[in-house]
């Protein structure tokens, strides 16, 4: 027989193949006859050399079999079928959906947006220019007039009269002389023209205090419902600021006092002015959502003003009057100034 040269590139190409391909291959079988039939010249060496391939190929039977050690390694083709796959994904129709891979990257690219948008906004609102833009209603200066009403015997334009008790325009806006009923009636003045929401505006009215006082009311106001009641003049969302007097034992004392659009009364923040027969200047400042209401330069409440931040805005002053009213014992309003 032919002597089989047992470590020739040839037979060791032909061993490797068959124990790749595995038992029962034909590279196996190929390989195991050529073992089978190898006779050596010396006899010893051959027969020990093919003694040893035919351990090596026990090892690899048991290695099929499933013994404990198992060593994982890519077979012929497996690089070509890898190659395969990868083609087949690329050329796969759009119709078939996209793969799991690409959806995880939509997904995390989402993720990553969305966290760019909150920290962004996030930013935006604690910036000192989002602060800057809302400043605070206490220190709004007012510095633009848009309007300043004195009084020269009629009714000025821009203001329209509301209430049924007549008034006066000689000089001051004041109750004319009159005999009423023990109910209150009321004579005022309300803006023709509205306000927007939402803007900074200050209705300043500059009152005159007589040295006796009739019974009668003074309010300054704001209100959302430009309809008025006929006998009275009062509509039914308003912000007033109320000023009347109290006798005790003699004496005769201010009452100042804030009625806030539900009819609610909040504490003021100062006492009750025992002065009356003095001058003294109204104030009463809002924006979108609070008003500052003053009085001779006093801080009487601040807070939210409870009136719509979507509808526009008049504001105006009225007295309340009943019984024997006589102008001259009457407070009366100097001037109004309205700015912004």
């Amino acid at each position: 027989m032919t002597k089989l040269d047992l470590e020739s590139d040839q037979f060791m190409q032909l061993l490797t193949d068959a124990l790749r391909s595995g038992p029962g291959s034909p590279a196996w079988r190929e390989a195991l006859s050529r073992v089978r039939q190898d006779e050596s010249t010396d006899g010893s060496r051959g027969q020990a050399t093919a003694e040893e391939y035919r351990q090596l190929l026990g090892a690899r039977e048991h290695l099929e079999a499933g013994r404990p050690y198992r060593e994982i390694r890519a077979g012929a083709g497996f690089t070509r079928k890898v190659i395969e796959a990868i083609s087949e994904e690329a050329q796969r129709p759009s119709g078939s959906g996209p793969s799991a891979a690409a959806i995880m990257a939509l997904l995390a690219g989402l993720a990553a947006l969305g966290a760019i948008v909150l920290i962004s906004c996030l930013l935006l609102w604690s910036s000192p220019a989002k602060e800057k833009a809302t400043p605070n209603l206490q220190e709004t200066s007012f510095t633009h007039e848009i309007s300043t009403t004195t009084f020269n015997g009629t009714r000025p334009a821009g203001w329209n009269a509301i209430g049924s008790a007549a008034a006066t325009f000689d000089g001051a806006f004041a109750p004319a002389d009159q005999t009423l009923d023990n109910g209150y009636h009321g004579c005022g003045l309300v803006t023709s023209q509205p306000f927007l929401p939402g803007q900074a505006t200050a209705i300043d009215v500059q009152l005159r205090m007589p040295g006796k006082l009739d019974d009668v009311i003074t309010q300054v106001f704001v209100t959302d419902d430009p309809s008025f009641t006929a006998d009275r003049g009062i509509s039914r969302h308003e912000l007033v600021l109320s000023l009347s007097h109290l006798s005790d034992h003699g004496h005769t004392a201010m009452r100042q006092q804030v009625v806030l659009p539900d009819g609610s009364f909040p504490p003021v923040q100062v006492d009750n002015s025992k002065k009356v027969h003095d001058n003294r200047l109204l104030r009463i400042g809002f924006d979108a959502d609070t008003v500052l209401v003053d009085s001779a330069g006093q801080r009487l409440y601040t807070g939210p003003h409870q009136l719509s931040a979507n509808r526009p805005l008049y504001v105006g002053v009225r007295f309340l009057c009943r019984g024997n009213v006589e102008t001259q014992n009457s407070p009366a309003v100097v001037s109004i100034t309205i700015s912004q």
